[in-house]
Parts: structure tokens; sequence; C-alpha cells
């Protein structure tokens, strides 16, 4: 062993770096609402206005997985053919410049096919039920997750607003404390696909007409007669999924200045600690 050797061997060891100081601290505590980019999801009947109340968010892009927005001046990806492609799409707004402000899925029920194409593809089965016993419905929630993490990374990347839309359909509802009954739901046919889309937003929004009831004193009969406007209901009910984190008025105008307005409003409301994207 040379003498350099054995002067190195002979030196004590570096002592190993300190660990970093934890975030986890309670001078790091804030208090406030903090205004961050939108997650909602809108459904609901045929032509409530989904697509045009989506159309009016702050510099949107759609990714048209099907035709709603063909009627519509509005600013789209090329149409996906596969659900890598949205992805693909996701990772493009991600990582490039540019200006857009709100990305627009329409639709969900659309996108569910291909993703279980993907699931069938990966587990070379010809159909989503050729797994057996609700495999491949599991198999297909893990790429629901996949890509509201994708969403969430946009939004943390670009600060970005997600809106998602969506169909709606009658199903039956098994009552745990009464007669079932039926309810508007998103009309996604996996299994807890459903769940995990309204878990994940901020407000879900269900589409509909206004209806006033009217009463014929003569035949003194009360029925429901359609407005014509169109409006979103935000509170859960026994005949529609609904929701929202941010106390948005039951029923509003289905526009976006109300929502935005409403949006103003709750903020403002709760004092917000930090503002990072205005809706």
């Amino acid at each position: 062993m040379t003498p350099a050797a054995v002067k190195q061997q002979a030196q004590p060891p570096h002592p190993a770096a300190p660990p970093p100081p934890s975030r986890m601290t309670l001078g790091a505590v804030v208090s406030g609402r903090v205004m961050a980019p939108i997650k909602a999801a809108v459904y609901g009947l045929e032509g409530a206005g989904k697509t045009t109340f989506a159309a009016g968010a702050p510099s949107p892009i759609f990714i048209p997985i099907e035709e709603g927005t063909n009627a519509l001046n509005v600013q789209r990806s090329p149409a996906p053919e596969t659900f890598g492609d949205v992805l693909d799409f996701l990772t493009v707004l991600t990582r490039e410049k540019h200006e857009f402000r709100t990305v627009v899925l329409d639709t969900l029920d659309a996108l569910e096919p291909m993703i279980w194409a993907q699931v069938c593809l990966a587990g070379k089965k010809p159909s989503i039920e050729g797994f057996g016993y609700g495999k491949g419905y599991v198999a297909a929630l893990d790429l629901w997750r996949v890509l509201l993490a994708r969403l969430e990374q946009l939004r943390a990347a670009k600060k970005m607003n997600v809106v998602l839309i969506a169909h709606s359909q009658i199903k039956k509802f098994q009552n745990p404390e009464g007669e079932d009954f039926d309810r508007y739901e998103l009309k996604l046919a996996g299994k807890g696909a459903a769940g995990l889309i309204k878990e994940w937003t901020d407000d879900l929004l269900f589409a509909t007409y206004e209806v006033i009831a009217a009463t014929d004193e003569e035949k003194e009969r009360t029925r429901g007669v359609a407005t014509g406007k169109r409006i979103a209901r935000t509170v859960h009910s026994g005949a529609f999924d609904a929701k929202s984190r941010h106390e948005l008025p039951d029923p509003m105008p289905l526009e976006w200045t109300e929502y935005r307005a409403a949006l103003t409003k709750f903020y403002q409301a709760g004092k917000p600690a930090a503002e990072e994207v205005k809706p």
C-alpha cells in the first residue's frame, strides 16, 4: 500500500450531512381560503348548455372527444382517437408554453370506451367484461386515476382550470333507508368511475331547465311549466347528484359569469390567505 493510500485510509470518514429541515412546522401554518384553479364537472340533459357554459371559461382549450363543440367558435385540440392521445395532449399543455387558462374534456362518457379499449389491449381481452369478476372495471379505474393525476399536474404547472363535461343518465338508487328511486347521475357505466370523478371535483353541476309550478284555478290542477332558462343545480338532491365546495347558490344560471361571480363572493367572504389564480 502506498503512503498516500495509507494516509487516505487513516483519515476519519466525512460526517453525514444533517437532514434538511422539515416543512411541517407550526411557523408554516396559514389560515384563510386559498383560491386555486377550478376543478369542476358539469353534466345533465341534452342541449342544456353544458358545452356553452364551458366555452365561457377563461381562454379555454377543448379536447373534443365527441363533436359537441362543432357549432361553437372555440379552440380545440385534434380529436383524440385513443386514451393515449388525451394524455399526450395534456402533456403538451403541461410542458409547452401557451396562453390557455382552462382545459375542457368533452365528454367523459365518450372517453370511457377509449379507457376500456386501453384496458382490453393491455390485458388482451375482447371486451371489458372479458376479465371476469369486475376486474376489467377495476383496471379502468386505475386509468381514470392516471387521467386525474395528469390534470392535477397541469393545474400545478400552469394554474389551469379544469372543466369536465358529461351527459346524464337515469339510474335506480338503492336507498338503504327506504324505497329505491330513480335519479340523474353521471353517464358512466364503469363501476366506481362516477364516484371517482365526483370525489375529485370541487363543483359538480347538474345542468337542466328551469321549471315553475303553474296552477290552473278552473281545473284546480298544478303542473310544471318550463321557462326555457338553463340552470345549474349545485346541491345534492334525491333527484340528481350535485355538490359544491364553494357554497354556490342553488339553483343558479348556467353561465360562466354567474359561476365566476359566486366563486369571487365565496373567496372574498373567507378572506383568502393567497390568491393563486382568478377563475
